[in-house]
């Protein structure tokens, strides 16, 4: 089930731009429980502890916030009560006069806003007499009420994803304390069996800071098209590109800066630097924004944070759900995007299927394995529909010491690029160091001569028919200024290799494969042995593959494999193998004969 974040403006067709939010102080948000007439809360103390929390250091949506702003907003919640007890409003009202409600696959169809008008305007009309009247909650003395949430049970006919979304419009005629209201924030939750359970809150914190970010104007990081979203910008380790419900993670330091609570200092000179966490509480020393000559006009930058993994509930960098699920990054180190201040948000209300479309139309774009100026994954190119490898890559987004990605240049994967696809070739990022209380890296304009060249294999042994194999060159030192290669084989009639590095096996026999970097002539080799076919049919697969979508059918080479033409996948004919984001899982992969006499079988893992 997807929990579905927006920014909306159903009632007034106001932008997110308006907002009236103060965007620092101390602001007093009001926060309404409406049940309908098929709706219940289980526990609405859990939907007042995920806003409020119990104490000061729980994981809540006020806490979020002073974090998020390094102290420069604090929020404090208010509930209508009655004496000491929480007031619900309860209304003659049900699920389906709100919403025009779909099939499971497609949804909600549509949200109707008039009888949501009523609802709101019914709701206040109960509650209005149930906060303090000596809190002030107009801090920029607009004569509006700076943030109202509205929390509605929600039962719809199948398990499906329900909306939150954000608005700026006038509930006209009704006020509470005397001030009218423009800014809302609306989160649904789904009831099952009867009730909202009792976690709901905690599951739904995410959505709700996502929410409210848009009350402080800001916009959308995520690409949809009904569903799934689209995360391939960022991922989930940024709060506004995701529409999930956990976990709870900070926005980038780019959105962070352009409010306010944090500053963002240009590197302009070489040498080392270092960096604290985004959780830190620092308004400096978290990011910093580096400008290239390739972009005279400096509407395009790379921003530089240092995001820690944490656990359960964490907002830093990233997290495993209750569920298993994996969101945000899958380690700890330095996240380096692209900026691209031509536009602002990566929706930019026309949802482009191209994945080059995206990566040059998106104000952020996250510097990731496989990334090119076209492609989410150059590495394994694929359709926007078919991105899980990208989504995989996009959990690598992460430099340090600790995974080998110390280096970020030219010449590296990936490398700076603007969005009309140029190479960035001044910014060189290198000897990033191991994640712990901060971290830290050189920073220089030019880069310096090769020194040496290695293979990542140094002999591979084949029978002929197997598949293609790559093979990938490291220059040291890290940041060479010239990182270009050439390659040659010693004998074409044994085995060939592309410009890129891509070996193909032609005939028994052995060979060298030699890489030569352009910049002083330095080399490494890799011998190849090709031996007879196998004398039966075998499955050209790799024990173990990254998680993505994989394309059948797999090669068959050996003595008869052109027989076999029917593929399955654990039983069923299947012509590509789709895992579940964050499941590793086993397959049995099967080719037969079309008359099913000759069958073999084999193994993978994906993961």
């Amino acid at each position: 089930m997807f929990l579905i974040g927006l920014a909306l403006s159903v009632w007034s067709g106001t932008q997110i731009a308006k907002a009236q939010v103060p965007k620092n102080g101390n602001l007093n948000q009001i926060a309404i429980l409406i049940e309908l007439q098929d709706t219940k809360f289980s526990n609405p103390q859990s939907i007042v502890d995920a806003i409020s929390g119990p104490t000061a250091s729980s994981v809540s949506l006020d806490n979020y916030f002073k974090v998020a702003s390094a102290g420069k907003v604090t929020i404090q919640s208010h509930f209508p009560k009655v004496g000491n007890n929480l007031f619900i409003a309860k209304l003659h009202y049900t699920s389906s006069d709100l919403f025009e409600f779909g099939t499971e696959a497609t949804g909600v169809l549509n949200l109707k806003s008039e009888a949501f008008n009523m609802v709101f305007k019914a709701a206040i009309e109960m509650v209005k007499d149930k906060f303090p009247t000596n809190v002030n909650f107009d801090l920029n003395n607009d004569n509006l009420l700076d943030i109202v949430s509205f929390h509605l049970a929600i039962k719809p006919p199948n398990d499906y994803g329900l909306p939150s979304f954000y608005g700026n419009f006038p509930l006209d005629g009704a006020t509470i304390n005397g001030k009218g209201i423009l800014n809302v924030v609306v989160h649904t939750y789904q009831e099952t069996d009867g009730i909202v359970k009792a976690d709901a809150g905690q599951k739904m914190l995410s959505v709700m800071c996502h929410e409210l970010m848009h009350a402080f104007g800001i916009g959308e990081y995520y690409y949809f098209e009904g569903l799934p979203l689209w995360h391939l910008a960022l991922h989930q380790w940024d709060v506004m590109s995701s529409g999930v419900s956990m976990p709870l993670l900070l926005p980038s330091a780019h959105l962070r800066g352009r409010l306010g609570w944090i500053d963002i200092p240009e590197i302009t000179t070489a040498g080392r630097y270092t960096l604290y966490p985004a959780t830190s509480g620092r308004t400096n020393g978290v990011a910093y924004k580096i400008l290239t000559n390739a972009d005279p006009a400096g509407r395009e930058y790379i921003v530089i944070e240092y995001r820690r993994y944490g656990g359960l509930n964490a907002i830093d960098g990233g997290v495993l759900d209750p569920w298993g699920e994996h969101h945000g990054l899958n380690g700890s180190g330095l996240v380096i995007y692209k900026v691209n201040t031509n536009f602002e948000g990566n929706n930019t209300g026309v949802y482009p299927r191209q994945e080059s479309e995206v990566i040059s139309k998106s104000e952020l774009i996250a510097y990731r394995p496989g990334l090119t100026p076209t492609q989410f994954d150059g590495n394994n190119p694929g359709e926007m529909t078919g991105c899980v490898i990208a989504y995989k890559n996009l959990e690598r987004s992460f430099f340090s010491a600790d995974v080998g990605r110390t280096a970020f240049t030219p010449n590296t994967d990936p490398y700076p690029f603007l969005a009309n696809g140029t190479r960035i070739n001044d910014i060189f990022i290198s000897n990033i160091s191991s994640a712990g209380e901060t971290i830290s890296f050189d920073f220089s304009r030019t880069g310096v001569n090769v020194n040496s060249v290695s293979l990542d294999k140094t002999s591979i042994s084949v029978r002929l028919g197997k598949g293609d194999q790559k093979l990938t060159p490291t220059i040291l030192p890290e940041n060479a200024a010239i990182g270009s290669v050439t390659w040659s084989s010693s004998n074409n009639s044994v085995a060939t290799v592309s410009a890129e590095g891509v070996v193909s096996f032609v005939g028994v026999g052995s060979c060298t494969i030699t890489v030569t970097t352009t910049e002083g002539n330095k080399t490494a080799t890799c011998s190849v042995t090709v031996a007879d076919p196998p004398a039966f049919p075998v499955i050209d697969v790799a024990d173990e593959y990254p998680l993505g979508v994989i394309t059948i059918p797999f090669r068959v080479y050996g003595v008869g494999a052109e027989k076999l033409t029917v593929f399955k996948v654990n039983g069923v004919e299947a012509t590509e193998i789709k895992p579940h984001q964050g499941q590793p899982l086993g397959y049995e992969i099967e080719a037969s004969s079309a008359d099913g006499k000759i069958k073999i079988t084999t193994h993978v893992i994906v993961k």
